[in-house]
């Protein structure tokens, strides 16, 4: 089972702030995600930590994606998965109108 999605965010904590409600909605339609939304939000924490805040006109974006697989689908308890991956992009980018 899969994710995907991308925040953009005037501030780094507001990007986080941002990925947190986003994995927060993939665990209410995809509750197996409650296994590894921790591990994925610390993933963001520590790349965003990397960047320097955005200056006037620009904005940090974000794009993550996760996923977990396993063999029983009756067992989805964290020992029964047999692969669990996250990606996380961070970046300081020029805001859009």
């Amino acid at each position: 089972m899969s994710y995907s999605f991308n925040v953009k965010a005037a501030t780094k904590s507001e990007a986080i702030k941002a990925a947190e409600v986003e994995l927060h909605n993939v665990v209410a339609v995809q509750v197996v995600h409650i296994a590894d939304r921790d591990k994925a939000l610390a993933a963001v924490r520590s790349f965003v930590a990397l960047l320097e805040e955005p200056q006037a006109g620009e904005q940090v974006v974000l794009s993550v994606n996760g996923s977990l697989g396993w063999r029983d689908h009756s067992r989805i308890e964290a020992k029964a998965f047999m692969h669990a991956s996250v990606s996380v992009s961070a970046h300081v980018a020029r805001s859009q109108d």
